[in-house]
């Protein structure tokens, strides 16, 4: 019986260390939407991370394709930060942001779009009614590298 119940209990350890091994780990991007970072585990960005954020932004690793969907962001990029709290600070390089429905991004400090990547971003209506503003109070609406407009 004693033999029994020490092969059960060590069955039960082996199956519990499999499931262990075989979880899936986090990847975090270099993806920031309002100081929170986008990763694997939360790939969408709404007000329940940051309630300076209405609307959502979403990435879609596959595709690099991240998409802001009546997306509002009122706030200021501080630099210094231990984080970027621009509205969005982009390192993924190839990446394309698909604007849907009215989108603002009104930033009290330098940055709207801290582009912190080597390669083009692009920027893409969803269709001919989304639209995208920017408001930055020192006329800054993008931060370091170049931004494509379009296809």
């Amino acid at each position: 019986m004693k033999r029994l119940l020490s092969i059960l209990i060590a069955i039960a350890l082996m199956l519990s260390l499999s499931v262990t091994a075989f979880a899936e780990e986090t990847t975090y991007y270099d993806l920031w939407v309002a100081g929170v970072q986008i990763t694997s585990a939360n790939p969408v960005i709404d007000s329940t991370d940051n309630g300076q954020i209405q609307g959502s932004a979403t990435f879609d690793e596959a595709t690099k394709t991240f998409t802001l969907t009546n997306f509002k962001y009122t706030g200021a990029h501080d630099h210094g930060s231990d984080y970027d709290t621009s509205a969005l600070n982009v390192g993924v390089d190839g990446i394309t942001i698909v604007f849907s429905g009215e989108n603002i991004i009104e930033s009290t400090g330098d940055y709207g779009l801290y582009a912190a990547v080597y390669e083009n971003i692009k920027l893409k209506a969803a269709d001919e009614n989304s639209t995208l503003t920017f408001k930055c109070e020192n006329n800054n609406a993008f931060a370091h590298e170049p931004v494509l407009v379009g296809d």
